[in-house]
């Protein structure tokens, strides 16, 4: 009964754990195509997973990009007027497309009043067609933009990812498909904390064991 007492704190901490580490990690119902690093707003990293979207789509040209659906937090981006333009400091990160060239975007579009982040390839005429095709990986490398000027979403948030209701093949507007989720990566003190808080209740653990075996 001694090993039981001693055990029960630890596997409340373990239950904590479990339950802080389910906060930070996607729904199942959703597949994460794109990670987020927010650790330092003047280079946030935008990483491809290699994650296949969930629907096929290949109606909207590259200029048109992808949007990030409830990027900044609701009431953040406030503000009226033009879409801001932020140009990538690095740019790597993109889809398939129908021409066979990699062409990564390389711009950010954010509309003031609008929770939404659009990424897309600066060419704003004429250019490919983007390829989302659940039998491959929706994209491909990095980007990186200075949003220093923004309010940032904080660790584990997760959004989903559409393309745009524009349909460039025929010039009309339709619902855009939601082809996956992009999602903030917890942060590396995160997990020290969770260390720290379950390193000190196993030590005592441990050496209550070790005490009651010798006093037996």
């Amino acid at each position: 009964m001694k090993h039981v007492k001693a055990a029960r704190p630890l596997f409340a901490l373990l239950i904590l754990a479990i339950g802080l580490c389910a906060l930070t990690s996607p729904p199942l119902r959703g597949v994460v195509l794109i990670q987020v690093d927010v650790s330092n707003p003047e280079a946030v990293v935008f990483t491809a997973t290699g994650n296949a979207p969930l629907v096929l789509n290949e109606a909207t040209r590259l200029f048109q990009g992808v949007i990030l659906q409830d990027f900044f937090p609701a009431g953040s981006n406030q503000g009226e007027g033009f879409t801001e333009e932020v140009f990538a400091t690095n740019s790597a990160l993109g889809p398939t497309n129908d021409s066979g060239d990699f062409i990564p975007y390389d711009i950010a579009l954010i509309t003031p009043g609008s929770p939404d982040l659009e990424i897309a390839h600066a060419g704003r005429f004429g250019g490919a067609y983007q390829i989302f095709d659940p039998a491959s990986a929706a994209f491909s490398g990095s980007l990186i933009l200075d949003l220093s000027d923004y309010m940032l979403p904080s660790a584990g948030a997760i959004g989903p990812i559409s393309t745009d209701s524009f349909l460039a093949e025929d010039f009309s507007f339709g619902e855009p498909d939601i082809i996956g989720q992009w999602q903030v990566i917890p942060e590396p003190r995160f997990y020290g904390a969770l260390f720290g808080l379950i390193s000190p209740a196993w030590v005592v653990s441990r050496r209550r064991r070790q005490s009651g075996r010798i006093c037996g």
